[in-house]
């Protein structure tokens, strides 16, 4: 089936205006929501991961754009990882 030009504009606009009210039902129903204040800092706390976690990727694009080698970048991101995880363990007690 061939869709004309101006079908495609209007079907995308349906689809926009669908999903614009579907997020402001969810919007809404968040809102309406109390939330406690240990769930607040866990949201904090989430978003702040989530910045920290784009900086990484930002950091890594940075790194292969510039020309590092990209098996060069994974055995250090390993290595990194590694010592993270060999922090948790000597913090946890194994």
């Amino acid at each position: 089936m061939k869709v004309s030009k101006r079908q495609l504009r209007n079907i995308i606009k349906q689809e926009k205006v669908k999903l614009l009210r579907e997020h402001r039902q969810i919007g809404t129903l968040i809102a309406e929501q109390p939330i406690s204040g240990e769930q607040a800092v866990q949201m904090a706390s989430t978003q702040e991961i989530s910045n920290q976690l784009g900086l990484i990727n930002d950091a890594v694009d940075a790194l292969l754009n510039a020309g590092m080698d990209p098996t060069e970048l994974q055995e250090e991101l390993m290595g990194i990882a590694e010592s993270v995880t060999n922090l948790d363990n000597q913090q946890s007690g194994y």
